[in-house]
């Protein structure tokens, strides 16, 4: 039986080229998700941190207001009755929230358009 022998080539083959081309891309590209996922994992984990940190802070802020506030119609009650003590108070907690509330608009309508809408549409105004 005469049979030739084929001596497998050294040389790559043009498929086998573009198939350790495509299993390098395929792991390239598994690697950016999964680094993305890892980016993304963290940068939750700090942002849930700092808002659970803000939230707190806020907290204790307002409580410390209401007591600055109640101290100081308290101590107005020498000079004014309780009732008009506590209705400046309030008055002045109005004027402070109104006061904050255009300033916070002012700086709304300074963003760029793009910016503006990503804002309303994430508070759900839309």
């Amino acid at each position: 039986m005469e049979g030739k022998l084929e001596i497998p080539s050294a040389e790559p083959s043009l498929a086998s080229a573009m198939e350790k081309l495509l299993l390098a891309s395929q792991r390239l590209l598994s690697d950016r998700i999964d680094l993305a996922l890892l980016d993304l994992r963290e940068l939750a984990s700090r942002s849930v941190r700092a808002l659970s940190f803000a939230v707190a802070g806020a907290g204790l802020l307002l409580g410390g207001w209401f007591s600055l506030v109640a101290a100081l119609v308290i101590a107005a009650d020498r000079w004014m009755p309780i009732s008009l003590g506590v209705a400046l108070a309030a008055f002045v907690n109005i004027a402070l929230g109104v006061a904050g509330l255009s300033s916070a608009a002012r700086a709304m309508s300074k963003l760029p358009v793009a910016a503006r809408e990503a804002a309303s549409s994430a508070d759900g105004s839309r």
